[in-house]
């Protein structure tokens, strides 16, 4: 420590003390500088960093579950419009079969009347 006093009075009397004054705060600065950096700047760089990679595994993760959610969606859907397509065959069916019963009715109402 009274190596660095004596050298600062050295500094003082060769340049002045504005210009020591200058050359200490220009010291200070810089030795603040290098510790704002290692202390704060890169942790925080570094945390930023993990909290992307997490940011974009979730993205992932839910890039397959929209996916999953799509393709699941998709069977239900055709499965739907499958029983919707069967339903509407055994009516069409239920209604062809009344019309041709209604048909053979008529057929034997009418040879009834002929036959009176």
């Amino acid at each position: 420590m009274g190596e660095d006093l004596s050298a600062w009075i050295v500094i003082i009397r060769e340049l002045g003390f504005p210009a020591a004054m200058l050359l200490f705060v220009a010291l200070c600065m810089w030795r603040g500088g290098k510790w704002l950096g290692g202390h704060i700047l890169l942790p925080m760089k570094d945390r930023h960093l993990l909290f992307i990679d997490a940011i974009q595994k979730s993205q992932e993760s839910q890039a397959q579950s929209i996916s999953a959610l799509t393709v699941a969606f998709t069977a239900h859907d055709e499965w739907e419009r499958g029983q919707i397509e069967e339903r509407n065959s055994k009516t069409s069916a239920v209604i062809l079969g009344v019309r041709d019963l209604e048909d053979r009715i008529d057929k034997i109402e009418t040879e009834s009347k002929k036959g009176k």
